[in-house]
């Protein structure tokens, strides 16, 4: 038996727990030793982090006086802190939510769990839970997710944190960004990537039929069930649920998935007999669940019970540095399909790739290399003439109504910056010069716009 697994298991428990009784926006358990910056090592975020690391005053006040904290901040809303008893080093629970305060139960069921996961955490010295919980990416998880961006490192980063967990996990970004393949990486790396992985689209299919789709029937239940029939649940028992779309799930089905999140049972269509079901959920959605949460078409407990964990993709226009990388795997996986095992993409053609905003995101990109594979020269080179048309259509700047300027030129900074990097394969030297800047300069662009280590390119000249 693995006992250190256990006991990094058993955290990740007791937090999950803890987690499915508070609801809030966003919540983590934080460490530091020897008066260091705070590090969370569980899905935090990232304007708390930066909140904790500026209240240096009131956090000493919380651990001298060993109590649980709850107050209301101006910038933050309300947070709850609680000290973790740790002798070798310091930790603490926090949670933020902006819409309420935290109530007393809330507070009481922080005091019952704190003690237990403290236990846990005191057995592990700062350097061991900074490479459990902390650890860098796992190397077979950089061949499920592309990419070399600090947005890409770091999700690969909280995906091999939460591997061992059950925890339900809520992926949200544009269409096309990767979500359902992000959810196939979370259950390849977790111990029940021996059974199903089964996926279901919750606007594909019609509400009459995806109850019956999702719990099964039993014969009779209605016209045309001749026989029994399990649903998806069962047969992802022991395996991952994939809820895509979860935001066009119909709204009385919203609450028999609450209920089989929560007490793990579930009934057949037409069947008395309940049943009990040992799946992980996660799911993905496009839409904006707060807003429909106010216009009320989606349950606000179940989206609480949802997004424990959250996983946020970014467009493919905000990690073009990740561009080149994605291109040259496409290259690779559909090159020797179309009879061209040594394709490769000229320059220029990659210019034309990287000025483009990519509105498909990833999926837009994989068609187009598809495309220009089959239209390229038998050699397999792609030029500008083997792209779509639409990557040479002039564009017109115009300034967006209601734009803050500062933002908007903060955000064209960061997407050149991208773009330069991206195009001279992180090369700090030839970005620079290309650019008319020192390397000083640009290195001081860099870290204002949290770039520095978009690639690790100290070792690139």
């Amino acid at each position: 038996m693995d006992l250190e697994r256990l006991k990094v298991q058993a955290c990740e428990h007791l937090w999950f727990l803890l987690r499915q009784e508070i609801l809030a926006d966003e919540a983590g358990i934080y460490w530091r030793k020897n008066g260091s910056r705070w590090k969370a090592f569980s899905a935090g975020g990232a304007n708390i982090e930066r909140w904790l690391n500026n209240q240096w005053v009131k956090i000493e006040e919380v651990f001298n006086q060993q109590q649980i904290l709850k107050f209301q901040d101006i910038s933050c809303g309300h947070l709850l802190i609680c000290p973790l008893k740790i002798v070798s080093f310091q930790a603490l629970i926090l949670f933020h939510r902006q819409a309420e305060a935290f109530s007393s139960s809330e507070l009481e069921a922080v005091k019952l769990l704190a003690g237990a996961i403290a236990s846990f955490l005191s057995q592990f010295s700062g350097v061991e839970i900074s490479s459990r919980f902390d650890s860098p990416d796992d190397p077979y998880l950089g061949e499920l997710i592309i990419g070399e961006s600090e947005v890409i490192k770091k999700l690969r980063r909280i995906i091999n944190q939460i591997r061992s967990s059950d925890t339900p996990v809520l992926i949200v970004g544009e269409s096309g960004t990767g979500k359902e393949l992000v959810a196939r990486a979370i259950h390849q790396v977790s111990p029940r990537n021996r059974s199903p992985f089964v996926v279901i689209n919750c606007g594909a299919i019609p509400e009459h039929l995806l109850e019956s789709e999702l719990f099964g029937h039993v014969r009779g239940a209605f016209t045309g069930a001749l026989r029994d029939k399990p649903g998806l649940v069962e047969e992802a028992s022991g395996g991952t649920l994939f809820l895509d779309e979860i935001g066009d799930l119909a709204f009385p089905l919203q609450a028999k998935i609450l209920r089989l999140i929560q007490e793990k049972e579930f009934r057949r269509v037409g069947d008395l007999k309940i049943r009990q079901s040992d799946v992980r959920f996660i799911s993905a959605t496009n839409r904006q669940l707060e807003e429909e949460i106010k216009l009320g078409r989606f349950r606000e407990d179940l989206y609480y019970r949802l997004k424990i964990i959250t996983l946020e993709l970014p467009p493919l226009r905000e990690r073009k540095e990740d561009l080149l990388i994605l291109v040259n795997h496409f290259l690779k996986i559909f090159g020797p399909k179309f009879g061209k095992p040594q394709a490769f993409i000229t320059p220029e053609a990659l210019e034309r790739l990287l000025d483009y905003d990519w509105p498909g995101n990833i999926r837009e990109l994989q068609n187009e290399i598809q495309r220009a594979l089959i239209l390229c020269g038998p050699d397999g080179v792609i030029e500008e003439k083997d792209l779509s048309s639409k990557f040479f259509k002039s564009k017109e700047t115009i300034a967006p109504r209601g734009e803050n300027f500062f933002k908007a030129r903060a955000d064209f900074e960061r997407r050149f910056l991208r773009t330069a990097l991206a195009r001279y394969n992180y090369n700090r030297t030839r970005t620079a010069d290309s650019l008319g800047l020192s390397r000083q300069g640009l290195t001081k662009l860099l870290k204002k716009h949290a770039l520095i280590d978009c690639k690790n390119s100290g070792t690139k000249k």
